[in-house]
């Protein structure tokens, strides 16, 4: 089970986008209470060839103002 963070707004578009990449969504929750900007970690499960999970989750990111290192 992997982890990553969302700012709320983006979350309900990667929540679509790993679905259709068969990429199932096990939890959502805060670490932190009235943190600001309020941040959402998504735990996710998927099964299938690594570039393709890879690929959907990094298309997933990319939807959110998370910024990622090359």
């Amino acid at each position: 089970m992997k982890e990553s963070r969302h700012d709320e707004s983006h979350l309900d578009r990667s929540e679509k986008l790993l679905r259709k990449s068969n990429i199932n969504i096990v939890a959502i929750h805060q670490h932190m209470t009235h943190e600001q900007p309020r941040i959402m970690f998504l735990h996710y499960w998927g099964q299938g060839k690594a570039d393709d999970l890879a690929k959907a989750v990094r298309t997933a990111v990319n939807l959110t103002a998370t910024k990622v290192n090359p």
